[in-house]
């Protein structure tokens, strides 16, 4: 979500009303800092057995999904409950990832110190903290706040969205980011993404 926002942010100067042109559907999952974290210290873990991953937190984010403790677009309509699950998902984050192990590198005991005290901003900058992120849970929380007040026309069932669009006559375009071997069911496993990036992808995704 701050990515999406600063990429808003940047299309301003293009196109003053980029935002209104953006719509997000409800069941999107939120990408949230604690994800990225967990994502560096499971790949450090791995070691010789890395999938190189991105280390942008899609794994962590698709296993909240999973198991079902994630946070979705259309939550950010509920703030107050939203804080609530945020606060309650990053500590289930720490309680789980949070403390060190016996073979930690450096890197990740540094991972799980920020994870600890949520300062992202030393995580993702150990030097300066000047590469985003935030320096406790209650920023993290007023940024969702804001993004909340500045998304909330945007966030729309997908399902009614596109169906009322396609009676209309609209036709629908759907764009892959990744090629059919990086499926998480039928490429090269285990170097693969986190979601469907064949044909079936196309309705699950909808």
């Amino acid at each position: 979500s701050p990515t999406l926002m600063k990429e808003l942010d940047a299309l301003k100067d293009f196109d003053p009303r980029a935002v209104e042109r953006v719509f997000i559907s409800t069941r999107t999952h939120i990408l949230i800092d604690s994800h990225q974290l967990i994502d560096g210290i499971l790949e450090a873990e791995a070691s010789s057995n890395s999938i190189g991953t991105t280390k942008r937190g899609i794994g962590p984010c698709y296993a909240s999904k999973s198991i079902r403790n994630g946070l979705r677009f259309g939550d950010l309509l509920h703030i107050d409950r939203f804080e609530e699950k945020l606060r309650e998902l990053v500590r289930w984050s720490q309680k789980r990832y949070g403390e060190p192990m016996e073979n930690d590198s450096p890197s990740q005991l540094l991972l799980r110190q920020c994870l600890r005290n949520y300062d992202t901003r030393q995580a993702f900058d150990p030097e300066n903290g000047a590469k985003g992120g935030v320096g406790s849970i209650d920023e993290e929380v007023a940024r969702y706040r804001e993004f909340a007040r500045i998304l909330r026309e945007q966030i729309v069932d997908s399902v009614t969205f596109m169906h009322e669009d396609i009676g209309r006559g609209s036709r629908v375009l759907v764009e892959g980011a990744n090629a059919a071997l990086l499926d998480i069911d039928f490429g090269t496993y285990p170097f693969v993404t986190s979601s469907n990036t064949t044909i079936g992808g196309v309705c699950t995704g909808l």
